[in-house]
């Protein structure tokens, strides 16, 4: 598998920009040369060090009310990649459970959960976490419960197509007529044989989850008003984009670059992990 990604461009440059943006996070109390929710009035709005007026001070400037821009990129950071994760996992988890049982047993009980998921992906993603979030409040919590579970709905359609190909293979009917367990065939050799596409498809959703938290935080939807985060940061400069751009460049960029690296990743492993490209190595 290494020596696969060292020969493909993109997915070393997709693990690269993951690396840079995972140590960044780790790293940032280290890192950080100020403190991200510390206000010094005296120098708000200075540009980054190469524009006229600006100093190494301030290497990528501060905002409006003086806070180091670069600071606040690496912290802000942590919470995109943590709701990212964390609403990935939740994602997977729903999909493995809800596609499992629908595409698995069939009957009344596929119905139920397809139409359930047809209702929620009637509604766009970002609007439907919108509604959900402004009833249950913001948070971190609710974020990343929200970020899961309505990811989690593509996940348990895809889950449910890929069982409904597996189930029917001469092997499970194999296994299935010498007695073993639904539990059994499901967890020891079906879920198995779709694992590739799961992976693939989680890093798609990673990508997707850090927009979404980006979305609502840039609404005032998202984590408390005292976090640094990438969404944040471009709500609270958009009335500056103008006269101080790069007070929302920055924090625009930092999303679009974690974004491409996920996707990057995701396109290589699509790549590898699918036999008929015959990209899989012995």
């Amino acid at each position: 598998m290494w020596k696969q990604l060292r020969s493909s461009g993109t997915g070393l440059l997709g693990i690269s920009i993951l690396v840079i943006v995972l140590f960044c996070a780790l790293a940032a109390d280290w890192i950080s040369p100020y403190d991200p929710l510390k206000q010094d009035l005296a120098n708000s709005l200075q540009p980054p060090f190469w524009a006229e007026g600006g100093s190494a001070q301030y290497l990528l400037g501060t905002d409006q009310l003086g806070r180091d821009i670069l600071s606040r990129i690496l912290h802000g950071s942590r919470i995109s990649l943590l709701i990212s994760v964390a609403g990935t996992v939740v994602a997977i988890v729903t999909g493995l459970l809800l596609g499992s049982v629908s595409g698995y047993f069939g009957g009344r009980i596929d119905v139920v959960i397809m139409r359930l998921a047809d209702i929620t992906m009637a509604f766009p993603f970002v609007l439907l976490a919108i509604f959900i979030v402004a009833i249950l409040g913001p948070g971190i919590l609710n974020l990343i419960l929200v970020a899961g579970v309505s990811a989690g709905v593509r996940l348990t359609r895809t889950v449910r197509g890929e069982i409904l190909f597996v189930k029917d293979q001469e092997y499970i009917e194999a296994i299935r007529s010498v007695g073993a367990k639904h539990s059994r065939i499901i967890a020891k050799h079906i879920l198995p044989n779709i694992g590739s596409a799961l992976i693939v498809i989680a890093t798609l959703e990673m990508a997707q989850l850090i927009l979404v938290e980006s979305a609502l935080s840039f609404l005032g939807l998202g984590v408390p008003a005292e976090v640094p985060t990438w969404g944040k940061m471009l709500s609270e400069s958009r009335i500056l984009i103008l006269s101080e751009p790069w007070v929302s460049i920055f924090p625009g960029v930092a999303i679009t670059i974690t974004v491409l690296g996920i996707n990057l990743l995701g396109d290589w492993l699509r790549d590898y992990l699918d036999p008929k490209l015959g990209k899989r190595t012995n």
